[in-house]
């Protein structure tokens, strides 16, 4: 046997003991973490199922929505059909102005009151 060879044979027959005490012997064990408290989870939030949605079957991929306060609460949107289209507070729809195009990306008012369509 090689000089070195009973040196190596000793080193690993110890780490191999040590291994082996180690996972007989330690204190510690694999324990679950605790749930958290109820308060960690939001109560159930059903507000927005009982929303009216507005225009649904009626406008062509409606793309942005300004509502004009000013005007008693009538609502402009953008569609994707290039109209720019209003609701009154009554409820009913009007093709207000035609732009053209594949859709607007937006609207907004101009500080003259005049709408501005992002395209």
């Amino acid at each position: 046997m090689a000089p070195g060879g009973q040196f190596g044979t000793a080193a690993v027959a110890v780490v191999v003991s040590l291994a082996v005490h180690v996972v007989l012997n330690c204190p510690i064990q694999p324990v679950p973490s605790p749930t958290p408290p109820s308060a960690a989870y939001p109560p159930p939030n059903n507000l927005l199922q009982g929303l009216e949605k507005l225009g649904e079957g009626q406008l062509s991929g409606p793309e942005d929505v300004y509502v004009d306060a000013a005007a008693g609460g009538t609502l402009y949107t953008a569609t994707r059909d290039g109209w720019l289209q209003r609701m009154q507070p009554n409820g009913t729809w009007e093709r207000w102005r035609f732009v053209g195009g594949s859709g607007l990306l937006g609207i907004a008012p101009s500080a003259d009151g005049s709408m501005l369509g992002l395209d």
